[in-house]
């Protein structure tokens, strides 16, 4: 459609129609790979017809997925004049966010527009939820800095919870901003090393811990480069005594020494044979087998109950090997509790189908190892065919050189030189076959080692 005739349709289309025009024309990072401050994907001129035809829908549309920045803040304005929350949130939620804010966002305590959103819970959670926020307006939100000195606690404790659901704080996205990090870097090194510091800060209650751990969870997962560069023992464990005086010995202060020790403390064999469980199930969850030995099935005991955490390791899942030996171990420290057993299975049910929904390529069967493996299998079948041949011939020869002792010297020497000749034989042409069969192995082996090194196939 050329632009003429697309403003035509635009002007005149049903507001579901404009609506769909606009979705189609979203930004998408699995397509666009890179931010979207990049994106130029809708023409200034058709979101300014869609704008001016002053339809809720449609100014949703615009809020949701235009990518203009005059056309986006002047939808964000509307939305506040006419106090719209959807229509805020949308625009919060847009990933031309930037579009919103009109200035540095260091400058932002003399926005005023911001002492409405701080008033609007939904509006706040829109903007720490949102993966193309600026990360020094989610570090000023953390630190409670500025306009943001008086959050409500309640308010501010929530919002630091809603950070495990932002894809950049917790640093998958850390691709988009710059292709040549090294590891332990980050274009988000302000917000997360915010974070970081309210663990020494922030009062050591239940809720406080309730806040904090989902984000350790994630961010240990997500972006294990990052933490393992944090890794202090001294600090760990200051921290870790800083949070022993929780009331809740039994859920909360457990949980929250399992996730201290995960973002502080080395995944070595002191922490694996620690005897507080919560140090444990730190390793259990944190441990990473390429640094540690994939042989990780010969070194945890599975008779530990809490080595049923192994689910818990993203980074296990990546693979099938390392994932059906870890479901192994997971599946023999089941607890024999009928209650407790369910909620187990339950749980690596969900994770499992949670990873394959969003990690299809890890669940992918390896074509040529399996090809390999059914080559191999098909060799070792014919090499114990072989054998079992091999043994049956000898087991002839010597019945049949027994019966005929019974009979004349010259008979005997004649059929002993006869069947042993057949033997040597039949002998021979195995000896042959099994060389060949081992060829093809090596053949195999030599196939597989460079499909790996991506060599091959």
């Amino acid at each position: 459609m050329n632009p003429i005739t697309e403003i035509h349709y635009l002007r005149h289309c049903s507001a579901d129609n404009a609506f769909q025009w606009l979705e189609s024309r979203r930004f998408v990072l699995e397509s666009f790979h890179q931010h979207p401050k990049f994106f130029t994907g809708q023409p200034k001129a058709s979101l300014e017809v869609l704008y001016h035809r002053d339809d809720p829908l449609i100014r949703l549309g615009i809020a949701l997925y235009g990518h203009n920045t005059d056309i986006l803040s002047l939808t964000f304005q509307n939305a506040l004049e006419c106090d719209s929350d959807p229509l805020i949130c949308a625009c919060l939620e847009s990933p031309s966010v930037e579009s919103v804010f009109p200035f540095f966002i260091g400058r932002i305590d003399e926005w005023e527009p911001i002492k409405i959103l701080i008033s609007k819970p939904h509006a706040m959670y829109a903007i720490v939820e949102n993966d193309w926020i600026p990360d020094e307006l989610i570090a000023r939100i953390i630190k409670r800095e500025g306009v943001f000195e008086d959050l409500e606690d309640e308010l501010h404790l929530e919002l630091i919870k809603r950070l495990k659901n932002n894809a950049s704080f917790l640093g998958s996205l850390d691709y988009v901003y710059d292709k040549n990090l090294y590891p332990g870097s980050s274009p988000w090194y302000g917000a997360r090393d915010a974070f970081y510091d309210i663990l020494e800060r922030i009062p050591v209650t239940e809720a406080s811990a309730l806040a904090v751990a989902p984000v350790i969870a994630e961010l240990v997962q997500i972006n294990p480069s990052y933490v393992r560069v944090r890794y202090d023992d001294s600090k760990g464990h200051k921290l870790l005594s800083r949070w022993d005086i929780l009331e809740d010995k039994e859920y909360v202060l457990p949980m929250m020494k399992t996730m201290l020790a995960l973002l502080y403390l080395p995944k070595n064999q002191a922490l694996l044979k620690d005897k507080d469980d919560s140090l444990r199930e730190a390793f259990y969850r944190g441990f990473e087998p390429y640094e540690f030995g994939y042989d990780f099935e010969e070194y945890i005991d599975s008779s530990d109950p809490i080595a049923f955490n192994l689910v818990f390791n993203r980074s296990l899942w990546r693979h099938s090997d390392t994932r059906e030996k870890m479901l192994q171990i997971a599946e023999d420290a089941q607890s024999e509790d009928v209650y407790e057993l369910t909620q187990q299975i339950n749980t690596k049910r969900a994770i499992s189908e949670e990873y394959e929904n969003k990690y299809p390529e890890w669940f992918k069967p390896d074509k040529a190892a399996n090809e390999e493996a059914r080559e191999l299998r098909a060799i070792l079948s014919k090499i114990a065919e072989l054998s079992d041949e091999l043994k049956e011939r000898f087991d002839e020869a010597e019945s049949s050189i027994s019966n005929e002792l019974y009979t004349s010297g010259e008979q005997v020497r004649e059929k002993i030189t006869s069947a042993s000749e057949n033997l040597v034989e039949e002998i021979e042409s195995i000896k042959y076959q099994l060389e060949v069969l081992q060829d093809t192995v090596n053949v195999v082996k030599a196939k597989a080692m460079m499909t790996k090194k991506g060599l091959f196939g």
